[in-house]
């Protein structure tokens, strides 16, 4: 694992394999609603920033311009490259310690979504950022306030929540279904839910599959 303090503050322009970046204006109000609205961040608080080794899935060096920002705002940042692991069963122990003493955690690298189920240390906010690159963190969808998005998601999970079967279907012939809620049980799971927070919310919990037909 490489550890990295992030000072001076990250060129927002270099380094980049972009022929044009977004501009520092979009790309601060999706900073501002991952980190405000989502994160609910104050100056002086700890902001950890896992990023990936390599700059190919999660691109444009994203999670670093991202913390550079939070720099400006009076944020004690952290960048920690850390490799990929097998499975969340093989999360790194040395990563949960600092995940432990940080009041925020944002993932711009795959672990977080392998470890999205996980009972993570400590009471901080554990955020997976799924803006792969610094245009989707400028674009209008990760500027789309948070809360609503927050307030559309958990219409539709009450929705789910509330049903007792479901129905898959296409021109092509797919004719999936399922029940909920099988004998008509109302203590069962329908819904898996994330121990940790999207941005952007646009994943609903997984939903019970047990009985598919």
């Amino acid at each position: 694992m490489t550890l990295a303090q992030i000072s001076p503050p990250f060129s927002f322009q270099q380094p980049t394999r972009l022929a044009s970046m977004p501009s520092v204006k979009h790309f601060a109000v999706g900073v501002d609603n991952l980190l405000s609205n989502c994160a609910d961040v104050s100056a002086g608080q700890s902001l950890l920033v896992v990023v990936e080794p390599d700059d190919s899935f999660y691109r444009d060096f994203v999670g670093q311009r991202l913390a550079s920002f939070a720099l400006q705002r009076g944020l004690h940042v952290t960048v920690v490259a850390q490799p990929l692991v097998d499975g969340p069963e093989h999360f790194p122990p040395v990563l949960l310690a600092r995940i432990a003493h940080a009041d925020h955690t944002v993932f711009f690298s795959r672990l977080g979504t392998q470890g999205r189920f996980l009972q993570f240390p400590g009471s901080g906010t554990k955020i997976v950022a799924y803006t792969l690159d610094a245009a989707s963190l400028a674009s209008p969808f990760a500027s789309l306030p948070y809360a609503f998005l927050q307030a559309v998601h958990d219409r539709l999970v009450k929705k789910i929540a509330a049903s007792s079967s479901y129905r898959i279907t296409c021109a092509h012939g797919t004719d999936l279904r399922a029940d909920l809620r099988p004998g008509g049980s109302q203590q069962a799971d329908v819904l898996t839910p994330f121990t940790v927070r999207n941005f952007p919310l646009m994943t609903v919990p997984p939903i019970s599959a047990v009985s598919f037909r």
